[in-house]
């Protein structure tokens, strides 16, 4: 695997509480995919992007997922000591949180950068998270409309 991080065309998306899901493809990825053979959608405002790591994603993909119109992203790895690559998912961890503090100062920015682990066979565990994730976002959004 080389060092050189995800790029992917995410082009603008549509809804206003629209989100980036990048789920590593040795365990989200998975989890994803018995989601959909289950025949359960986890939202039409999410795109889900599978990535070979999570520690792949980095802040710059992070921002520009923000920048293309996402108001939120979330990035799914391998539990901790499960990762393939030794350690992506402590790095994708890390960089989601300083992605996260740096949008915080942002004046004007509302939306969510959060990170979360889980295992390949966890698609259960994978919809409560999507939808937490989902719910947190809608309350921001709707606090800001709110608020203006």
């Amino acid at each position: 695997m080389t060092d050189k991080p995800v790029t992917a065309d995410l082009g603008i998306i549509d809804s206003p509480v629209g989100a980036v899901v990048y789920a590593c493809e040795n365990s989200a990825w998975r989890a994803y995919n018995e989601l959909l053979s289950a025949g359960l959608q986890v939202g039409s405002n999410l795109r889900v992007l599978k990535v070979p790591c999570s520690g792949r994603v980095d802040e710059v993909v992070m921002l520009r997922a923000v920048e293309d119109g996402a108001r939120g992203v979330l990035v799914l790895g391998c539990p901790e000591d499960s990762c393939r690559f030794l350690q992506g998912n402590l790095r994708a961890k890390k960089r989601s949180s300083r992605t996260a503090s740096a949008l915080q100062d942002i004046d004007g920015f509302v939306g969510l950068v959060q990170y979360d682990a889980l295992s390949g066979t966890s698609s259960g565990q994978l919809l409560n998270i999507i939808t937490g994730f989902v719910d947190d976002l809608d309350e921001l959004v709707t606090e800001e409309a709110v608020e203006q």
